[in-house]
């Protein structure tokens, strides 16, 4: 009878044992990606392509109403149109850098901001660009609009670097400063 109890123990402790085993050799599918959507997903941190990935600025100013009162939003409508029609773009885009930044929302303001820099060509100007993109990625939870905004202050940053390779500022921006 004792022995009958203990090869019941026995093999019940090496059905567990076994068991442990087989149940810690498996990957935790909450933890472990599946294949396909790991082989084309950039590491953190890395820009994919040194050219600016696309941004509707009409999709941008769109979201962004929605998140600000509709007072104000009417007041950049209007001052959209006023930007389209204008032909100083330069000045139009001023006034609604300015606007979309009093209502903190950085993504408009700084694409508005890059138009002013393309324009302009001005170390300041691209600075300016390159941290409004930056606050614009920290403040965004799009997930796809994060990496096209992280590019877009790197493009800032490195044109600010072609016009004064001396800037503290711009090396600073792109990553690249060594003391």
């Amino acid at each position: 009878m004792l022995n009958n109890i203990r090869s019941r123990q026995i093999i019940i402790i090496g059905a567990i044992v076994l068991l442990g085993a087989f149940l810690f050799t498996r990957d935790i599918k909450g933890l472990v990606k599946p294949k396909e959507q790991t082989t084309n997903v950039p590491a953190a941190g890395q820009i994919t392509s040194e050219t600016p990935q696309p941004i509707s600025l009409e999709e941008v100013s769109a979201s962004g109403k929605t998140l600000i009162s509709p007072n104000f939003a009417a007041e950049i409508t209007s001052l959209e149109s006023t930007y389209k029609a204008s032909t100083d773009k330069v000045t139009a885009a001023k006034v609604l850098a300015q606007k979309w930044d009093d209502v903190d929302q950085s993504a408009p303001s700084a694409l508005y901001l890059e138009i002013i820099a393309n324009q302009e060509k001005t170390l300041a100007s691209w600075l300016i660009t390159g941290d409004r993109f930056l606050k614009a990625f920290d403040n965004s939870r799009d997930s796809i609009l994060q990496p096209a905004l992280l590019q877009r202050a790197n493009a800032a940053y490195t044109n600010a670097v072609s016009i004064d390779s001396t800037s503290a500022d711009a090396k600073t921006g792109t990553g690249n400063y060594h003391c």
